[in-house]
């Protein structure tokens, strides 16, 4: 199997309400600090889009590494 090492990876999940979604947050960020840490699968963040128009700002925020 080909290494990711290098790749970066980005779950943004978009939302409105949901009473569980601090739960669902702080599951996927763990998974993220999980992978990363292994570290053959690239490096992975986690976002949360509430509104449609924070999606570009989010996946510019990833790109540039800053969340």
């Amino acid at each position: 199997m080909a290494s990711t090492s290098g790749a970066r990876h980005l779950i943004l999940e978009t939302k409105g309400y949901d009473p569980l979604d601090e739960v669902k947050e702080a599951a996927a960020r763990r998974w993220c600090a999980a992978v990363n840490a292994d570290g053959r699968y690239g490096q992975w963040t986690f976002a949360m889009a509430r509104k449609v128009a924070d999606i570009p700002f989010l996946i510019d925020e990833a790109r540039e590494g800053a969340t």
